[in-house]
């Protein structure tokens, strides 16, 4: 199946009247946890983002250290799960660059406690 054009879904929302984009705004809301976490991100206040901003920062700690304080082998893998996630549900650019230049600096603090640097 061939993946769908932007063009025809803009052909299709210009064909709806706005009930029926209302309705079709909430079937996806109700469908899709990414459209709930995406809208989610939308209705929260600032210090509710800043906690789920805080919360996937803490998880990208996790990655690094152990809860004794220790560096442990962290995974690639899992962090660039976690950084793509947010990205999906983050509403602004900021929050993901602040994000990112936090694992850099966590990665940063691992590899001059581990000597990897």
């Amino acid at each position: 199946m061939p993946k769908p054009k932007l063009r025809d879904f803009k052909k299709y929302l210009a064909s709806l009247d706005e009930a029926a984009l209302r309705d079709e705004l909430l079937r996806l809301f109700r469908k899709l946890p990414q459209v709930q976490e995406f809208y989610m991100q939308e209705l929260l206040s600032d210090s509710e983002r800043k906690a789920m901003l805080d919360s996937y920062k803490k998880k990208i700690y996790n990655q690094y250290w152990t809860r004794g304080g220790n560096p442990r082998r962290f995974s690639n893998a899992e962090i660039r799960k976690l950084q793509t996630a947010f990205e999906k549900v983050s509403v602004f650019p900021v929050e993901v660059i602040d994000l990112l230049l936090y694992r850099t600096e966590v990665a940063t603090e691992w590899a001059h406690t581990f000597g990897g640097m």
